[in-house]
């Protein structure tokens, strides 16, 4: 039954094939006496040019527009994660040395300050951003808040060059990465105690 259908589905387009080239034989030797109008031989070479400089023109343009975004995101991301320094006070952050001090009044109040940032935003989504602090200590970098709740305090949190640049450096970093769930950029940037 399946093979018999297949047979049926490509006989039927052979035949349209067939019956495609018929007539566009009888329309060229019958109807335009083997010529070809100069109209026809323009529209056959000035359509292919002009779809193809298209597809050039507008890869062009994307290409430069997203690069664009993305440097206009990483420095808008720089700009909030160097916030952070005036939104988390940095000697209450080192003074945080326990998982028991989860949503007491220190972490409450960098929550408060941290969510006030979007708190303009009629929508509930915060625009996509993700926000968290972390605290180096030790050689360590724990996490300390994030917007989900989804580790404990003073989990470690991994290593790589970005974050490393930030705390031996004390620059501001970017980065980007992608996961089951999408593609990720971000920024982090230092938070200095008054020492």
């Amino acid at each position: 039954s399946d093979l018999n259908h297949a047979w049926l589905v490509w006989s039927i387009a052979v035949a349209f094939i067939l019956l495609l080239l018929i007539a566009i034989r009888i329309i060229f030797v019958s109807l335009l006496k083997r010529r070809l109008p100069l109209m026809v031989k323009q529209i056959f070479i000035l359509i292919p040019v002009i779809a193809v400089s298209m597809i050039l023109l507008s890869t062009v343009i994307y290409n430069s527009f997203s690069k664009k975004m993305e440097e206009e995101t990483f420095s808008e991301l720089i700009l909030l994660a160097k916030n952070g320094q005036n939104l988390v006070d940095g000697d209450k952050l080192e003074s945080l040395t326990s998982p028991l001090e989860y949503k007491g009044p220190i972490y409450q109040s960098f929550r408060k300050k941290i969510q006030s940032v979007f708190e303009n935003n009629a929508r509930d989504d915060n625009q996509g951003f993700y926000k968290a602090v972390y605290k180096y200590e030790d050689g360590v970098i724990y996490r300390i808040l994030e917007d989900d709740d989804g580790m404990h305090m003073f989990n470690p949190f991994q290593q790589t060059p970005e974050n490393q640049q930030v705390v031996l450096e004390g620059k501001p970093a970017t980065g980007q990465w992608e996961d089951f769930s999408g593609e990720w950029r971000y920024a982090i940037a230092p938070i200095f105690n008054s020492a």
